[in-house]
């Protein structure tokens, strides 16, 4: 991450954790998009798609709407993956890990649904 991705992310946090309407959510949102707009921010993790991805329609379905796809997941170098990770039992700890978080971010918002 950059230092912008890292300001963007905690101003959404402090943002949310402090204001709870969703609109005040959804104007905070507009800014840092406004924000990001006129800083001409590239992204880093999430961001811009690259120079030249322009939208084109060529008339063949399967084209169309696999168009966005860069890489299949059985094209991908899980191999490459795993020892980047750390190994095997490394990958399998952080996707748990990384379940769990999940799993708790979706039991935080299930429990602020209205009755």
């Amino acid at each position: 991450w950059d230092a912008e991705a890292i300001l963007f992310s905690a101003m959404t946090l402090f943002i949310v954790m402090h204001f709870k309407s969703p609109l005040k959510v959804i104007a905070a949102t507009a800014v840092g998009a406004g924000v990001s707009y006129v800083r001409q921010y590239q992204g880093d993790v999430v961001g811009l798609p690259p120079p030249g991805s322009e939208l084109h329609i060529t008339g063949n379905l399967q084209a169309d709407l696999t168009s966005w796809v860069h890489q299949w997941p059985w094209e991908m170098p899980i191999d490459a993956t795993v020892a980047r990770l750390g190994g095997w039992p490394m990958a399998i700890l952080s996707a748990v890990a990384f379940a769990f978080v999940d799993y708790l971010a979706i039991i935080s918002v299930e429990a602020e649904r209205p009755a």
